[in-house]
């Protein structure tokens, strides 16, 4: 049951109040206190899920990268209703201005953001919504796939390096400016399939795989 949203008109509060609570949750079983070191909160501080005025942010910026192309795929709770979340997708096409930073020839595809909510991974969730993405039609399956990921995420890691992609200059860190201590730096590292693998390589290591559920 994947969604996707394809105009700005379609990004309100609750949506975007469910895709910040949505990345608090999943960053915070990854960094905060018991799997990681970062205190209890500092997500739900980061993201802002309550907060009306980082919700107006965030929605404003959704609807900016939808005007400049990209496009968010949603695994909601209920079939339509984006308000509640298990998984989210974020795909930018190959444009030359916003991808000069992968310091390569710009992709066809940028993975912004593959996020699945703490209950629901390791069910396929993530994979199969990378899958729709890739064959959406909206992209040229001979071109390649760039993301930036979490230095310490060793299973995203290992699966990109799976999918045929290899490590390239990192993008340097996920800077979190706390309120009352210094900033907090979650390292990256940059992943690109040029040389190796294409959109449709990709796509068919992902069918192969099996659990594709569309």
């Amino acid at each position: 049951m994947i969604g996707k949203i394809r105009e700005g008109n379609e990004i309100d509060a609750s949506v975007a109040s469910a895709t910040l609570n949505l990345l608090a949750k999943a960053y915070a079983n990854q960094f905060e206190r018991p799997n990681g070191n970062l205190p209890t909160g500092t997500f739900d501080w980061f993201f802002g899920p309550d907060n009306m005025k980082k919700i107006y942010s965030h929605g404003e910026r959704m609807k900016r990268s939808i005007a400049d192309g990209s496009a968010y795929w949603i695994a909601p709770d209920q079939k339509g209703d984006y308000s509640s979340q298990r998984a989210l997708v974020k795909t930018t096409p190959s444009r030359a201005f916003k991808l000069q930073k992968t310091r390569l020839q710009a992709p066809n595809c940028y993975l912004n953001d593959i996020v699945v909510a703490p209950g629901w991974q390791s069910k396929c969730i993530g994979k199969t919504m990378l899958f729709a993405a890739l064959t959406s039609g909206e992209f040229d399956m001979r071109r390649s796939l760039a993301l930036d990921a979490f230095e310490g995420n060793d299973r995203a890691n290992s699966w990109f390096r799976r999918l045929g992609m290899h490590a390239v200059e990192g993008p340097g860190s996920f800077v979190i400016e706390m309120p009352s201590s210094d900033s907090v730096q979650l390292p990256q590292v940059r992943y690109t399939s040029e040389g190796q693998a294409t959109l449709e390589d990709i796509a068919s290591s992902l069918e192969s795989a099996g659990n594709i559920a569309l």
